[in-house]
């Protein structure tokens, strides 16, 4: 029932609606220099802190670390004990999604499997997103490896697709919006001087591609970067064209709620896409409830309303709330 509404009604409610104050969302980024350059995580977060989101963003990102190492390092595990997270978000490294099927179900699953074990067993409603890296600038060259930039782009593309087919988890196409960026507007400066790393603008394009899909936002996110206002708003359009029109090839149409203010009058309008689900409830705060996956409610009296989707899950029932004022 719930991939019949995927295409129309996300399409529509992701492009034209504005969300409105939400509780904190906690998000956990795994990763490495790519995750932490630029202080990417604090990017995204004053892109949510611009539009009223309360949305609690943490990283355990250490430089030159595949999954295998990752799962050997304690600070991570701490980490994940931290908080019940809403969401990990997790990042290889820059190479290991590149060498193919073979490589990935040996040098990789086995040690991303003992980090999911954690996670889960901290929360088991926490949803695991993946995020998808880029080729060098000037490709890769070593062993038996000649990549051109496109080639390497190509292999780490289709690297996390797999992975994202086999634990049917989200992939956010960082790497896909890098490239099409680079392609359109060439003299963009995405890299640090070293063509690998990200540069401030690349940080910028990272964080951008996470805050229209993961914490669903749409353009224009306007706040104080000290970069080019004329590269960053070309970088939100082309991620968010990119992101809006391929919810379904990433998996980015599941697993979330919106509530948004109708134009006109005290109503608002609520969606939930959770296909695991066996039902979602809405509590609307002024005494009525809902069984129902997408509706609208109409307020009485001028407020403010905490708004509490209950999303009965098999690992449990979701809580999530969203504040509303008229």
């Amino acid at each position: 029932m719930f991939r019949t509404i995927k295409v129309g009604i996300l399409s529509a409610f992701f492009a034209s609606l504005s969300l409105v104050n939400a509780q904190p969302m906690r998000i956990l980024f795994v990763g490495n220099s790519y995750t932490h350059y630029n202080n990417m995580p604090q990017i995204l977060q004053n892109m949510a802190n611009q539009r009223g989101l309360k949305v609690d963003i943490h990283m355990s990102a250490e430089s030159n670390h595949t999954f295998k190492m990752h799962s050997k390092r304690e600070a991570l595990f701490k980490k994940i004990k931290e908080f019940k997270w809403d969401y990990v978000v997790m990042q290889g490294f820059s190479r290991e999604m590149a060498f193919g099927n073979e490589y990935i179900d040996t040098a990789v699953i086995p040690y991303f499997n003992i980090i999911l074990d954690s996670i889960y067993k901290n929360h088991a409603c926490t949803k695991v997103w993946l995020y998808e890296t880029w080729g060098y600038l000037n490709g890769y060259n070593e062993g038996k490896f000649h990549w051109t930039y496109q080639e390497m782009s190509d292999a780490v593309h289709r690297g996390y697709l797999y992975l994202s087919k086999k634990y049917n988890f989200p992939v956010v196409p960082v790497g896909k919006v890098w490239e099409t960026v680079k392609e359109n507007f060439p003299s963009y400066p995405l890299y640090d001087a070293d063509g690998q790393h990200p540069g401030k603008l690349g940080s910028y394009l990272i964080a951008s591609c996470f805050n229209f899909s993961l914490l669903r936002q749409t353009p224009p996110i306007v706040f104080d970067t000290n970069l080019n206002k004329l590269q960053t708003d070309q970088i939100q359009k082309t991620a968010y064209s990119l992101i809006s029109n391929n919810l379904n090839r990433y998996g980015l149409w599941k697993d979330f709620i919106q509530v948004a203010k109708a134009t006109k009058g005290m109503n608002i309008e609520v969606l939930a896409v959770f296909p695991e689900a066996s039902k979602v409830v809405w509590d609307y705060g002024d005494g009525s409830i809902e069984n129902t996956l997408s509706g609208s409610h109409s307020y009485k009296s001028k407020g403010s309303y905490t708004i509490k989707a209950s999303i009965y899950l098999p690992c449990g029932i979701q809580e999530i709330k969203r504040f509303v004022s008229f």
